[in-house]
């Protein structure tokens, strides 16, 4: 897996890590299977390119999760994240691992929780239209498999 982080130098491992993620000027990028740390010129919108972080990080090998700046932003709202990454040219499957199987490998739970297969925990939602939709709303919410919401 790799993992990254935004720097403001090339430094190393003792790079100085940035405050606003879409604003330093590079990614320190380790892979943590060779131990290998590379790095990538932030070149989105942000400092003056095209598209955003995710889709960069992304393109360069990066496992992306998409979350939201809590408490600023409430947790219920993660989903418009993912809208907003694709709006500005992710890749609508790639935001959909990013908020599920990606989030759940870069937590360390992706053998339980992340996607639909046998023997995972099967908490699931389901929704009235397509999640990165406005106008979708919860139908039901299923935990180990047992209905706990259903609208």
């Amino acid at each position: 897996m790799k993992v990254s982080v935004p720097v403001m130098d090339r430094s190393g491992l003792s790079s100085t890590v940035g405050q606003h993620f879409g604003k330093v000027p590079d990614y320190a990028i380790m892979d943590m299977e060779s131990g290998t740390l590379s790095f990538l010129e932030n070149t989105s919108e942000h400092r003056g390119g095209v598209g955003m972080p995710p889709e960069l990080l992304a393109k360069a090998g990066v496992k992306v999760a998409l979350t939201v700046d809590h408490p600023f932003t409430p947790l219920r709202h993660a989903r418009y994240s993912a809208a907003m990454a694709i709006r500005a040219g992710m890749d609508e499957r790639d935001a959909l691992r990013a908020m599920t199987i990606n989030a759940a490998q870069i937590a360390g739970v992706g053998d339980r929780v992340g996607s639909i297969e046998p023997g995972k925990d099967a908490d699931l939602v389901v929704m009235t239209d397509h999640p990165f939709k406005l106008q979708a709303d919860v139908e039901m919410t299923l935990i180990g498999g047992k209905v706990v919401f259903r609208k």
